[in-house]
């Protein structure tokens, strides 16, 4: 895996899941995003669902103006979180730092794929540092 595809919106589901929340209003599609992670059966987690859940866990710090990345790859996805009038409740918050548990766990296939690039540790400190940026 490539270094850089630690980053939330680099992957090809996590960039068309982008683009529709692009064209959307509020957090409707994040929360459902999260529900999606959040209500599966225990066992293991999908990759796909785990990289578009960390690139709606990114949209909802950007909502909060607490993103800490940006380059031409997020223009899109910045302009959106700044024409929003809505700010993240403490309710969606909380189930995003849940959904960031969920991909990291030990039933996660993505947190496996980064264990077998041997780029772990890299990725874990990105899934840090994004939920730092979701404030306390």
């Amino acid at each position: 895996m490539d270094a850089e595809k630690h980053l939330p919106f680099c992957s090809d589901f996590a960039r068309a899941w982008i683009a529709v929340l692009c064209e959307s209003q509020g957090t409707r599609l994040i929360a459902a995003q999260f529900d999606r992670v959040l209500k599966r059966a225990p066992g293991f987690l999908d990759a796909r669902d785990a990289e578009t859940a960390i690139a709606a866990v990114d949209a909802l710090t950007r909502l909060q103006r607490r993103n800490r990345f940006r380059d031409a790859s997020t223009q899109k996805l910045d302009h959106w979180a700044r024409a929003q009038q809505v700010r993240p409740n403490p309710a969606l918050i909380a189930k995003a730092k849940l959904v960031l548990e969920r991909v990291q766990g030990p039933e996660s296939a993505l947190r496996d794929q980064w264990a077998a690039s041997g780029q772990l540790e890299a990725w874990q400190k990105s899934m840090a540092a994004l939920h730092t940026a979701l404030g306390p």
